[in-house]
């Protein structure tokens, strides 16, 4: 991506050399391309960058300071949460989210259950929630927009992390302390890379009671034009209003809306 980048800076500094401040196309430059690849060792990042060892050093050091990027396991760095904040803010207010929230109205008006829509945080250990829609038999209150919850407990969670590398969520989960919040949590890596196996085959991922007891849960992804996973959508409720329906119904009605979206929505 950033093969010619010493060319690229030189042309651009020379033609701006008054209006543009050097170290921050740098320090974007790095920041852009740990985002592409979802992470990257310093090695990865010099071998793109083609930065000194030690410039790019005192760049990692810095980024890091302000919480742009974040170290995570053995030398691998992600985005951090400022960083992600942001983007949380900014998807608030563009119109990718108005015709997302259009889409899981419908959704829910159709089945009367709560919709959320969530993407992972970069750490992957966390959900953090972009949209709610309250359906006409919710009693909860209104998730707030930024809110995080356990990634591997929750049905969005478990889908966002399907759609990841197997040995980044191991790499991400190795240390972790799983808490087990109902009898049904999942408490194990292993037990953890066997479902998101299963999902990534069914394309579709179940919280059964496994951060809320009473509470049933389903998510899919929601997908970009390129077939990238961005986010993901969810219908929960009370057990004994879900039963209702059966879960070939949900997804059905949800798979519609996720085929819906994956027409309109252009690149996040």
């Amino acid at each position: 991506m950033f093969r010619n980048v010493e060319q690229v800076e030189v042309k651009t500094l020379a033609d701006n050399s008054k209006e543009i401040i050097g170290s921050i196309v740098r320090a974007f430059k790095i920041i852009e391309f740990i985002s592409s690849k979802g992470s990257a060792t310093f090695k990865d990042i010099r071998q793109e960058t083609n930065f000194p060892p030690s410039t790019l050093n005192r760049y990692l050091k810095t980024l890091k300071f302000v919480h742009a990027i974040k170290e995570i396991g053995n030398d691998k760095y992600v985005i951090g949460e400022n960083l992600l904040t942001i983007k949380v803010d900014w998807l608030d207010s563009n119109e990718t989210m108005k015709i997302i929230s259009n889409e899981i109205k419908e959704v829910s008006e159709k089945t009367g259950e709560t919709v959320h829509i969530a993407i992972l945080s970069e750490d992957m250990k966390n959900i953090v929630y972009l949209q709610t829609i309250l359906g006409s038999k919710a009693l909860t209150m209104k998730t707030p927009i930024g809110k995080m919850a356990p990634s591997y407990c929750t049905a969005l969670g478990k889908m966002l992390l399907a759609s990841k590398p197997e040995e980044l969520v191991r790499e991400a989960f190795k240390d972790f302390e799983f808490v087990k919040y109902t009898k049904t949590t999942i408490c194990t890596l292993d037990k953890l890379i066997d479902e998101l196996r299963e999902i990534k085959t069914r394309c579709y991922a179940v919280d059964n009671g496994e951060s809320e007891e009473e509470v049933l849960c389903y998510a899919v992804p929601i997908e970009n034009s390129k077939g990238e996973t961005i986010a993901a959508m969810s219908i929960s409720g009370f057990k004994v209003w879900m039963k209702q329906y059966n879960s070939e119904e949900l997804l059905s009605i949800m798979n519609n809306a996720r085929k819906r979206l994956k027409k309109k929505l252009i690149e996040i």
